[in-house]
């Protein structure tokens, strides 16, 4: 019987540290990269329409501290393979905190019809939790 007990501590003793170690840390934020492809040759007009809608939405989110930081990206040569459009990388707070649902009437100026258009511009999205291996400064 002590022979078993004294296993048992050994080896929450070993496995204990590398359980801390690949479980992430509680100050490290939950990344998610949103890919977007709109439709061919609608590229402005859904960027016209997401910065009107999209942006404030995000902007709210970084302001309120549910979104620590953000990145949009697009590709810098235009291709008519089957290469994104678009890529929004969000940093949350947390996991929950991504999970929660926006009141996107927090938002001054958001226009429904809009958002609807820009949905209807998007081909394909796909969202990815990623880690990320360098942070953004503050000015980003």
């Amino acid at each position: 019987m002590m022979k078993k007990i004294g296993l048992l501590a050994l080896s929450l003793l070993v496995f204990s540290p590398a359980m801390a170690q690949s479980a992430p840390q509680a100050e490290d934020p939950f990344v998610v990269d949103r890919t977007i492809w709109v439709q061919p040759r609608r590229m402005v007009q859904f960027m016209t329409l997401f910065d009107r809608v999209e942006r404030p939405r995000l902007e709210a989110l970084r302001k309120d501290g549910r979104v620590l930081w953000y990145r949009i990206s697009q590709p810098m040569m235009a291709s008519e393979n089957e290469e994104w459009d678009l890529r929004v990388t969000i940093a949350w707070r947390d996991p929950k905190t991504a999970a929660e649902k926006f009141d996107a009437r927090a938002v001054k100026g958001r226009v429904d019809t809009e958002s609807a258009l820009m949905e209807e511009l998007i081909v394909d999205q796909r969202e990815t939790w990623v880690r990320e291996t360098s942070r953004p400064g503050p000015s980003e």
